[in-house]
């Protein structure tokens, strides 16, 4: 009995491993040359389509006037750069016949170092970002250059790759970005330039680094917690870590606002990509499979904020941005009007919001 049942288990697992073996020989073929199709495909019409749609009529929840707000979107492979838009663009852009949507034309160029961010095009800013398959193929890549020989042909990729969901969010974060642009040009450089201040950002202090993570886990605790009473005690405990933390560390005045600028940028862009998520789950989940459970921002929120000290770059302040501002949903409910304001950040915020006059 006992060898029949371990032989039904080696069998099992070799079945596993073969299934493996021909999923990533397919991707690896797949994969193998870069994407350099000349036009949007059904798939990617039928996307844009969904989102300017789901814009209209549901932005305004994610955020005061996003959803009237015009954000044209690029959508780029490794060759060329699409662009949707309801206004004229220049004459660098070649319209082309797809049209997506009444009222949006399809334009494109090569492209040249695309990144996914907010974008200028002419006079205005545009959402960027990468093709799901142009996305998946990076990522698939990025991956297996990463990891041992023994281990490239048997990765579950099916189990990470960007599914359909993820990449409709992932449009919402780029196109708050835009957003931030038209709402604060001004602001929003000067928040991305800060970036530079990275290079001598203290990662390595191990003290610095377990009050970070403390922070992060203050704020999952308060996020988590059904009473607002309860959130309100978390939300002071984090920001009396964070103070201690600033000091221990003697921070430099441009690394204290490199971090709420940081903050500013990519932690309010994270919200409006859980937001959209969120709702599209409540009031549009029929074209696209959004979850409930177990949804990627879900558990990114359950892993991310406890181990806030141990993300390097950037990662840190999207999670962090993030947490504070859904705190501020609920503890200070008229933020919003006040976060586009010259010099005012979230942490600033939940300071008001916790009725304490000194500030971080």
């Amino acid at each position: 009995m006992v060898r029949k049942l371990f032989l039904g288990l080696g069998v099992f697992l070799l079945s596993v491993i073969v299934g493996l073996v021909i999923y990533n020989v397919i991707l690896s073929v797949k994969y193998k040359d870069a994407i350099f199709t000349a036009s949007l495909a059904e798939k990617e019409l039928n996307e844009l389509t969904f989102v300017n749609q789901f814009k209209q009529k549901w932005g305004d929840e994610i955020w005061p006037e996003f959803g009237t707000k015009n954000i044209p979107i690029v959508l780029f492979n490794d060759k060329f750069s699409f662009l949707s838009s309801s206004l004229a663009v220049d004459s660098s852009w070649s319209k082309t016949p797809e049209q997506p949507l009444e009222g949006l034309t399809i334009y494109r160029k090569p492209a040249v170092d695309p990144q996914a961010f907010a974008i200028p095009v002419g006079d205005d800013w545009a959402a960027s970002l990468g093709m799901q398959d142009q996305m998946n193929r990076q990522m698939f890549l990025g991956i297996r250059n990463e990891i041992p020989v023994a281990f490239k042909f048997v990765l579950p990729y099916f189990l990470i790759s960007i599914k359909d969901d993820v990449h409709f969010a992932s449009l919402f974060h780029e196109m708050f970005h835009a957003f931030q642009a038209k709402m604060h040009e001004e602001k929003f450089l000067a928040c991305e330039a800060s970036h530079r201040y990275l290079k001598d950002y203290p990662y390595e202090n191990d003290r610095f680094r377990n009050l970070w993570n403390k922070e992060g886990r203050l704020l999952k605790k308060a996020l988590e917690s059904q009473e607002l009473a309860v959130r309100r005690v978390y939300a002071d405990s984090f920001l009396s870590v964070r103070a201690q933390r600033r000091a221990l560390a003697a921070l430099s005045d441009h690394h204290l606002k490199t971090e709420k600028q940081l903050e500013w940028l990519e932690g309010l862009a994270k919200y409006a990509e859980y937001s959209a998520y969120i709702i599209a789950l409540e009031k549009d989940n029929d074209r696209i499979n959004f979850k409930a459970k177990n949804a990627y921002w879900q558990i990114e929120k359950k892993q991310r904020l406890k181990a806030l000290g141990e993300s390097g770059g950037d990662n840190r302040f999207y999670y962090s941005g993030m947490a504070m501002a859904f705190l501020l949903d609920d503890l200070y409910p008229d933020w919003k009007s006040a976060v586009f304001e010259e010099n005012v950040y979230l942490d600033d915020l939940l300071i008001r919001a916790m009725g304490k006059n000194s500030e971080l």
